[in-house]
């Protein structure tokens, strides 16, 4: 009896491991069904995207008839960070007759209607060049909107199947901010190829094995997050660590800014609604939980990008607005060194000031340039503001960058030191 009880307990606690191991695996293979199934439904949701993006574009330009003046290149030399088409226009600007200078005697009546024609054929040019350019910018502007419009489409069909897996618990936390990190730079980065607004220069650094870093970058236009995301890859590298940036909560009006920022992780600010160029007004009190999600990005292995502005700069060609050293608390609180990029010319995109609808587009060329790693630590928050007002506030109103000697000056700390030494001689 005691030996059939036994074997009868024994079968029974097999029978129980066998549905136990039968069940994790069928969680498992129902797991993993449903991820493959995911990435699918990604891939599809990213073309779906480009598609429409592609046909806005095709729409736009059989609308508007400029089909003769605008063409799709192969990437070009004045865009860095690769692609596969880049817009370009055909430059068709019609010469200024010059005067022709008459040697042999004239009637006087002849060298007057001679000059008469060459003034009206100078006047027809210049209003013809007047015209094409109107056309070009009007095309930029439109282009500029689209690319916006299409943001507006693309990141919410990208980011829906990630937000699916975090929510079925098939992913981490972790694993779904880095996944929708990547999706904005993939819209960004694609959408910015097509929309034929914006020629994008790219001065990268990359590095092999990078240290955790707070990266500081000088504010000048609500794209500003935007073309960080579609530079990121060919500017820090295939090596790079994921960032998280710093943003002012008010940005969550914009449904599309939220799904983004929420989803990838970004870190918000409380701070008061004032207008550009105003000082700053910081809320104290959430500053308990910033620190606490600065802690938790960086232990996520997350790089931390802020603007030590706090707001875009309506004056960019005046310099830099107050540069607050908050970027240099956070360094020596973690322990992290301070990277710095410079921007230049997005302001002239959408600037400050104006509204969507309201955008002057006044030029194409922006530039987006990664500083290397400083050699010394910074010993105050006031030799970072100098540094960061020399190197990023320079290259954002000029679009150029420091010579070599100044430049390693800056980065060895040397040129603080002769600051030091001047303020003590006084």
């Amino acid at each position: 009896l005691q030996e059939n009880t036994e074997r009868t307990i024994h079968q029974q606690r097999r029978r129980q491991k066998e549905k136990s191991f039968i069940k994790a695996a069928t969680q498992f293979q129902f797991q993993k069904m449903i991820l493959l199934g995911a990435k699918k439904k990604m891939l599809l949701a990213y073309i779906i995207g480009l598609c429409f993006a592609i046909q806005s574009a095709q729409a736009f330009h059989a609308a508007v008839g400029l089909k003769k003046q605008c063409r799709f290149l192969v990437k070009s030399p004045h865009y860095t960070h690769g692609g596969p088409f880049q817009f370009h226009r055909e430059s068709k600007v019609i010469p200024i007759t010059k005067p022709i200078h008459v040697s042999v005697s004239t009637p006087d009546i002849l060298t007057q209607s001679t000059l008469s024609h060459e003034q009206d054929v100078s006047n027809t040019s210049r209003e013809t060049i007047e015209v094409k350019e109107k056309e070009v910018d009007f095309v930029r502007k439109f282009s500029a909107i689209s690319f916006i419009a299409s943001m507006c489409i693309a990141l919410p069909i990208a980011l829906l199947p990630i937000y699916f897996l975090s929510w079925a618990k098939v992913i981490s936390k972790k694993k779904r901010e880095h996944l929708s990190l990547c999706a904005g730079e993939f819209c960004s980065r694609n959408l910015l190829n097509i929309m034929p607004f914006v020629k994008l220069n790219i001065i990268p650094q990359h590095e092999d094995h990078p240290l955790p870093s707070v990266w500081c970058i000088n504010h000048t236009s609500m794209l500003d997050v935007f073309m960080l995301l579609a530079a990121d890859s060919e500017l820090r590298g295939d090596n790079r660590r994921p960032i998280k940036f710093i943003y002012w909560k008010g940005l969550e009006s914009n449904p599309i800014t939220k799904l983004l920022f929420q989803m990838s992780g970004f870190i918000p600010v409380e701070m008061a609604d004032n207008r550009n160029g105003e000082p700053n007004e910081y809320d104290i009190s959430s500053f308990k939980s910033l620190l606490q999600e600065l802690k938790k990005a960086f232990s996520d292995g997350f790089d931390i990008g802020l603007f030590p502005e706090g707001q875009p700069n309506p004056t960019t060609e005046a310099g830099l607005q107050p540069v607050y050293p908050g970027a240099y608390t956070l360094s020596k609180m973690s322990k992290r060194p301070i990277r710095m990029v410079g921007l230049h010319g997005i302001h002239k995109i959408w600037h400050p000031e104006d509204s969507l609808l309201e955008m002057k587009v006044s030029g194409e060329e922006v530039t987006v340039c990664a500083y290397p790693s400083f050699k010394h630590e910074f010993e105050s928050g006031e030799e970072f503001v100098e540094t960061f007002k020399a190197i990023v506030g320079s290259f954002g109103a000029t679009g150029k960058i420091l010579s070599e000697e100044d430049m390693n000056d800056w980065l060895d700390g040397r040129a603080w030191n002769k600051i030091i030494e001047q303020k003590m001689e006084i």
